[in-house]
């Protein structure tokens, strides 16, 4: 069987790494390999320019270091492993670029999701990292917004060109991509499987505990791989798990509940009490529904590229629309309590390496540790609001509000672990009234002047609270919480 690898995002080793092994897999047992690399075709914009942090318009020597990343683990995998094949950028011609320029120029943000060739919706395929990247739920598009698009939309194009050549060229009986989603990708695959070629995609496991080191391979994407599962649960359903696959789903369940993975995206479950009627003053006769909403921006992108499909007309339009009829249903119902709980991609989060910066990006206060154990802690923005009154209790709810948000103290007692590198708080006093009588353990580092520690329960509710300390006379404070 001759298999065509369509494999442009090298510099993604996780993802590279394992498909060059079953390319390398299949060519020992006596398959004929075709294995087709980028070659700097998408140096414009790509995925792993996105997973390296470069953002769309960055100058082209940042864009040209992530290429040049991607070209070394090719030739890596290609020496190393023995994989033949042309890199897609030998295969355009300047005809081919010319045709591009000129299919581009025909594209409006009106008409884009009607814009395909050869039956491949290049237009809306295009869309799928720009809407999960920008977390966009609709298609209103500024100026910068478009030309971000457009060099997705270019990428997507050559992909389509590229495919089309070697398609015609080698004849291939499979086709194999990392990811059936990403938008070069799902353009070769689209075209394959309208010329009848099964287009099948490698992925990392499910299990969060263990997803790099197990593997995927099925056929089209993700999401129409899982109905198929699961359309054959009956298959199986009498069949014993063994102890051993058991301690899989807990596992993979303890890294959901404990916040290990950044797949996750929320913190971690917290280890001090938590009562939810008292949280949000629900009466102890109200029943609690919690509706759970997927995430938006994932889901519009995987129905711009036509991935998901639903068999059955949904009951709901939108999520938006179901949540009206729940808020509907249990307002003529006070024996309930509705509570919804957004996905966390709505926010920033961890995945996201977003930072926030509560106290500003020049923060100023000190923290005090005395032999006897004890420590205070103040720490505030630099830029907080005068009182026009001169009178703290007359201040206004405006000045009360950058106040109370732009500043913070604790004070009470402390144990230093050398071994584990911790320092423990106990709090006994905090303007932020909810740690008082709580205790907080701090991962800590000391270099010198700098004393650095990572709160994991910080007063802004979610994320953790990156703190950096320099002692006193030699620089400032700095705390910058981060989701």
């Amino acid at each position: 069987m001759k298999i065509l690898f369509f494999a442009p995002h090298s510099a993604l080793w996780p993802h590279a790494f394992p498909e060059a092994i079953v390319a390398d897999a299949l060519l020992h047992h006596g398959h004929e390999i075709v294995y087709a690399s980028c070659g700097e075709l998408f140096q414009q914009y790509c995925v792993p320019m996105s997973a390296a942090g470069v953002k769309p318009g960055e100058p082209i020597e940042r864009r040209q270091a992530v290429c040049n990343t991607c070209e070394r683990y090719d030739r890596l995998l290609r020496q190393g492993l023995g994989l033949k094949g042309p890199t897609m950028r030998s295969l355009l011609v300047a005809g081919d670029l010319v045709e591009t320029d000129a299919m581009l120029s025909t594209v409006t943000a009106q008409s884009l999701r009607e814009f395909e060739r050869d039956g491949v919706p290049l237009g809306r395929i295009a869309l799928y990292q720009f809407v999960i990247r920008k977390k966009r739920i609709s298609l209103d598009l500024d100026s910068a917004d478009w030309n971000e698009y457009l060099a997705e939309l270019r990428s997507t194009i050559y992909a389509w060109l590229a495919a089309r050549k070697l398609l015609d060229l080698h004849k291939p009986d499979r086709v194999i991509v990392y990811n059936g989603l990403y938008s070069v990708n799902r353009a070769a695959c689209v075209l394959a499987e309208r010329r009848g070629i099964p287009a099948m995609f490698l992925h990392a496991g499910v299990n969060l505990s263990n997803r790099l080191q197990t593997l995927m391979l099925g056929r089209g994407d993700t999401f129409s791989y899982y109905p198929r599962l699961l359309s054959r649960w009956r298959q199986f359903a009498e069949v014993p798990c063994t102890p051993d696959l058991l301690a899989q789903v807990t596992d993979h369940y303890l890294q959901l509940v404990e916040g290990r993975s950044v797949f996750v995206y929320s913190k971690g479950k917290s280890e001090q009490a938590f009562d939810i009627r008292c949280h949000f003053a629900i009466s102890p006769d109200q029943k609690i529904l919690v509706a759970t909403l997927g995430s938006y921006d994932e889901e519009v992108a995987a129905e711009m590229v036509g991935a998901r499909v639903f068999k059955k007309v949904p009951l709901f339009k939108t999520q938006a629309a179901w949540i009206a009829v729940l808020v509907e249903f249990v307002s003529r119902r006070p024996e309930n309590f509705l509570i919804v709980r957004v996905h966390p991609r709505e926010f920033p989060n961890r995945r996201d390496g977003k930072k926030s910066e509560p106290f500003g990006p020049n923060p100023i206060g000190t923290q005090i540790y005395d032999s006897s154990g004890r420590f205070a802690s103040m720490v505030m923005r630099s830029d907080l609001p005068k009182v026009a009154s001169n009178n703290r209790a007359t201040s206004t709810p405006e000045e009360s509000q950058k106040i109370a948000h732009g500043s913070l103290a604790y004070y009470g007692t402390y144990t230093v672990n050398e071994a584990e590198k911790s320092l423990t708080m106990q709090m006994e006093g905090a303007t932020f009234p909810n740690w008082i009588g709580t205790e907080q353990k701090r991962p800590m580092t000391i270099a010198g002047d700098e004393m650095k520690y990572i709160s994991p329960s910080p007063s802004t509710g979610t994320g953790t609270a990156e703190v950096t300390l320099r002692r006193a006379g030699a620089a400032t404070v700095g705390a910058s919480p981060r989701r």
